[in-house]
């Protein structure tokens, strides 16, 4: 504790300024989880109100008051009041108190508090999805109207950040862009009750992912009761799509139980053009995809309170996901717009990608006051098989043969993943302490093959083939410190320390790359309440992203014969330090600046050259950045019927390339803008819309793009008490929401355009039946981290 003594003055110099004492506690109920918005009043002994409260989200509180005689009195709905009388002559640290659920159920009653439909709390947005219409379809569904969350078909991310990390319940669930859009639409948006948009996550959190996390909370109801929700959803984009799940949950004594099982089957479009201007001609790109993407995914989870003390709990995760995608394409040669040559590709692939989690759990409470620790032994494994069949056909301009390409590019990949980590809470009079350590074993094989075919016959291309061995060590510690220190001071401060080791073999000639670094991560965040209604926090934290795992693979992966990509054993990760600094007023209107700058930034290459229609995409750590950010939010409610949120930014980003790339890449310091509103409109109690809106105007912030928009509208209604919910949807009603994107290569203007079918129109049904008291803990697992760098 010696150790602690220089943080804990600096944190609590100010507590004994006040002349007031201090009465000082933690809420919480029999499960250790905090209550928020427990109301906590102090009386006189004739029962003369003097003071009052409500516990925060750590179910804290803090009371000013007088040297004297008080009776204190805690209550919240579904629990019994908690009653003492204290005596008050010094500060006084009541320190955790644990409410006891109420034995007096209530059949006929339901008092129903609604909370605000979106809330700014000290480090993360929530949006409170059980009071939006979004509620019904899937949870895809909700994230496309939560306040600064980009949601299209190839993937998630928050606005102005590259990447983005998305957790269920404060556990990281890793999957690749692709197969985690495709999972999110199996979770009903029912089950959640809110979505909290992360951007400055605390030393808790694993060091990966310097762009912000997105957690997905699941409701949490009462016990000694079971529920069962059966969902289905048919979504039309360019093509059908229908999905089918069902979701049981029981709580009963000691036992708890989540089932869920979940099959899509449908397909979508995707339409990519791309345009390249050599100084002599252009190469003028045309490829329509049709993709068949089915899927099954099932998760189970049990757990076992052998006493009040200790839970010991497994889950067991799967997916299986078969695509199928048919495409073709067509390449022009032109010089002064006649065509001088074709290249037609038509290309049939298959792949499938089998993933496997597995989680034992332990919770041991140590003691009453809120002390405890968690054990967590997770297993993760990927597999992912793919082959690529081409055929290209090469022609003058009058259409005639010139030369055929014919070839078969085949992908293999397993990889495995072991996991261990501790985590205390360990609460003391003077500040709450988090710690904990995880180590984590990576071991990944990747087999590609590329087989060019004559005469029927598959001839392995040697120098495009290879077997890729990959190997990583990851060992982290971490220690937070939160401290509510008055009714305005409040902070947390921690650091996270990861060290890395890793080791690349490429079988083929035989070549190993390692790499090794440890690395110090520290976070706080300060909050000061100004007034009543309004207050100023600040955060920093300093994260990482590590490479996915495929683009260390030094594989190629054709497009046509004139077109791979490829990845790069040598990548390093790129590290971020992220400062912000937030006002926020009567808890509707946020004012926002903040810095980031990025060192080791990587990202995908074009390698063109003059008179040579050859395209290579590659990877590298070409580039250091910093970006400035400001951005006003804004929540409307002054009308019953009415939830509005207004978002605004602006950024600005400066670039510098490394003097290896300065010739190559030509990348933009620019400034963007973005805007935003969510709606909904509550007419009727079993009758509600959402009308939502986003706005990105064109910008030079790295590559040039132009502007893109998304109008979406749903509306949603019940029946049957709300057992049964309807939900219809329209996204991207304009087809505005892709854009151009400008890139400059070795001064060679590319012009691209990805359309992912982000046009489209889903109705969903929910029906609910069971006991409404169910209360399932949700936990997810360990190993996160890696499982988000597959693909």
């Amino acid at each position: 504790m010696s150790l602690l003594k220089p943080t804990l003055f600096f944190l609590f110099i100010s507590y004994s300024s006040y002349a007031q004492m201090k009465i000082v506690g933690v809420v919480k109920n029999s499960s250790n989880a905090a209550i928020e918005f427990a109301n906590v009043v102090l009386t006189s002994p004739d029962g003369k109100i003097i003071a009052g409260s409500v516990t925060d989200a750590t179910g804290g509180f803090v009371l000013s008051v007088k040297q004297g005689n008080y009776k204190l009195v805690i209550s919240f709905i579904g629990y019994e009041d908690w009653i003492k009388n204290i005596s008050v002559n010094t500060n006084k640290n009541l320190e955790t108190i644990t409410l006891i659920e109420s034995k007096n159920e209530l059949d006929e009653v339901e008092v129903v508090a609604k909370k605000r439909l979106f809330e700014r709390k000290i480090d993360r947005l929530v949006f409170n999805v059980e009071n939006s219409s979004s509620n019904n379809g899937d949870i895809l569904n909700a994230l496309k109207v939560t306040p600064g969350v980009r949601v299209l078909e190839n993937g998630i991310s928050i606005i102005g950040r590259d990447q983005v990390r998305v957790l269920i319940d404060g556990k990281f669930l890793e999957l690749t862009r692709e197969d985690l859009v495709n999972y999110l639409r199996s979770i009903p948006a029912g089950d959640i009750a809110s979505i909290e948009v992360i951007t400055s996550p605390p030393a808790k959190y694993q060091a990966e992912g310097n762009s912000g996390f997105i957690n997905i909370v699941y409701k949490k109801n009462k016990s000694n009761s079971w529920k069962n929700n059966i969902f289905t959803a048919y979504t039309q984009k360019s093509y059908p799509t229908l999905y089918l799940g069902n979701t049981f949950s029981l709580k009963k004594n000691k036992l708890q139980l989540y089932a869920n099982v979940g099959l899509n089957k449908g397909n979508s479009a995707v339409e990519s053009t791309s345009d390249i201007y050599y100084e002599d001609f252009e190469n003028k790109s045309r490829r329509k995809f049709k993709n068949e993407t089915d899927f099954l995914s099932s998760r189970f989870s049990l757990d076992y309170d052998f006493s009040s003390k200790t839970s010991i709990g497994i889950i067991a995760q799967h997916y299986t996901i078969p695509q199928n995608s048919r495409d073709n394409e067509i390449l022009n040669i032109t010089n002064n717009n006649t065509i001088r040559e074709r290249f037609i590709t038509r290309a049939n692939s298959d792949q499938k990608s089998k993933i496997a989690s597995y989680n034992l759990h332990l919770i041991q409470k140590l003691d009453t006051l809120g002390r405890q620790f968690s054990i967590d032994v997770d297993y993760f494994d990927f597999n992912k098989d793919r082959e690529r069949y081409f055929f290209t056909n090469q022609v003058n301009g009058s259409d005639e043969l010139i030369n055929n390409f014919e070839a078969l590019n085949y992908g293999k990949q397993d990889i495995e993943n072991y996991s261990f980590k501790i985590d205390f809470e360990y609460p003391t009079k003077f500040v709450n302490i988090s710690l904990g350590s995880r180590i984590s074993f990576t071991n990944i094989t990747s087999d590609t093959k590329l087989f060019n075919i004559e005469n029927g016959e598959n001839i392995l291309d040697t120098e495009n083939s290879n077997v890729f061995n990959f190997e990583e060590d990851i060992q982290g510690v971490y220690i937070d410190f939160y401290k509510k220190i008055n009714e305005k001071w409040q902070a947390k401060l921690g650091a996270r320390l990861e060290n890395t080791e890793t080791r690349g073999e490429l079988i083929t000639n035989e070549t190993v790359n390692r790499n090794s670094y440890l690395k110090l991560f520290p976070t706080a965040f300060i909050q000061y309440n100004i007034k009543e209604n309004r207050s100023l926090n600040f955060s920093y934290n300093k994260r990482l992203n590590r490479p996915k795992y495929w683009e260390l693979n030094p594989f190629k992966w054709f497009r046509n014969p004139n077109s791979y990509s490829e990845g790069n054993p040598f990548l390093l990760p790129a590290i971020t330090d992220n400062f912000n600094l937030r006002y926020t007023i009567n808890k509707n209107l946020t004012v926002s600046s903040s810095f980031s700058t990025t060192d080791q930034g990587s990202g995908q290459i074009t390698l063109l050259n003059e008179g040579d229609i050859n395209q290579i995409y590659t990877r590298d750590n070409y580039y250091k950045s910093d970006t400035y950010r400001a951005q006003v939010s804004y929540d409307y409610r002054k009308i019953k019927w009415w939830d509005s949120h207004f978002q605004t930014s602006v950024f600005h980003t400066d670039v510098k390339v490394r003097p290896l790339y300065r010739n190559i890449v030509n990348v933009n310091n620019g400034t963007g803008v973005y805007f935003s509103t969510n709606n909904t409109f509550s007419l009727w109690n079993n009758l509600k819309f959402d009308l939502s809106f986003w706005y990105s105007a064109p910008n030079k912030v790295f590559f040039e793009k132009r502007e893109a928009k998304s109008l979406d509208f749903g509306i949603n209604f019940s029946f049957l008490g709300e057992k049964l919910q309807c939900n219809i949807n329209a996204y991207d009603i304009l087809k505005t929401s892709n854009r151009d994107i400008i890139v400059y290569t070795k001064n060679i203007r590319q012009v691209y355009n990805d359309y992912y079918d982000n046009r489209h129109f889903v109705l969903s049904l929910r029906y609910s039946f069971g006991n409404k008291k169910v209360n399932v803990k949700s936990k997810d697992f360990g190993n996160d981290e890696e499982k988000n760098r597959v693909d």
